[in-house]
C-alpha cells in the first residue's frame, strides 16, 4: 500500500507523461534547430566562396578591359601616323608625276604578296649528271 492517495498518484503519472512529452518535444525542436544551423553555416560558406569567385572573375575581366583600352589607343595612334604618311606620299607622288606612287605600289605589292617564283639553284653535281644524260 502506498501512502499517497490514489488521486495524487494519478496526477504524478500525468505530470511524468507531461515531462516526457515535453522532453520529446524539446529534443525534436533542438534537432531541427541544429539542422537549420548546419544548413545556414554551409550556405554561408558557399555564398562566401561564390562571392570571392565572382570578385576574382570581375577583376580579371577588368584587367582585360584595361589592356584592351591600351591596345586600342596604340592602334589609334599608329593608324593616324599611317594616314599622315600616306598623305605625304600622295603629295610627293603628285609632284613627281606618279613615279613615286608606282614605286611605292610595287614595293607594297612585293611585300604583301611576296616575290615571284624563286629559282632553285642546283648543285654542280646535279648539273653534271643532267649534262651527261643529255
Amino acid at each position: 500500500m502506498s501512502i499517497l492517495p490514489e488521486k495524487s498518484r494519478m496526477s504524478m503519472c500525468a505530470e511524468v507523461d507531461n515531462v516526457q512529452s515535453l522532453w520529446l518535444w524539446y529534443n525534436q525542436v533542438m534537432d531541427s534547430l541544429i539542422k537549420a544551423d548546419i544548413f545556414f553555416f554551409i550556405t554561408t560558406i558557399g555564398v562566401g566562396f561564390v562571392t570571392v569567385l565572382f570578385i576574382m572573375v570581375l577583376l580579371y575581366a577588368l584587367s582585360i578591359l584595361v589592356q584592351l583600352k591600351r591596345i586600342l589607343s596604340l592602334v589609334e595612334r599608329e593608324s593616324s601616323m599611317w594616314l599622315e604618311n600616306i598623305k605625304k606620299i600622295r603629295e610627293l607622288s603628285e609632284g613627281f608625276g606618279g613615279k613615286v606612287a608606282s614605286i611605292v605600289a610595287t614595293l607594297v605589292a612585293k611585300s604583301m604578296w611576296g616575290k615571284s617564283k624563286k629559282t632553285v639553284k642546283r648543285s654542280s653535281k646535279l648539273k653534271e649528271d643532267n649534262n651527261q644524260t643529255q
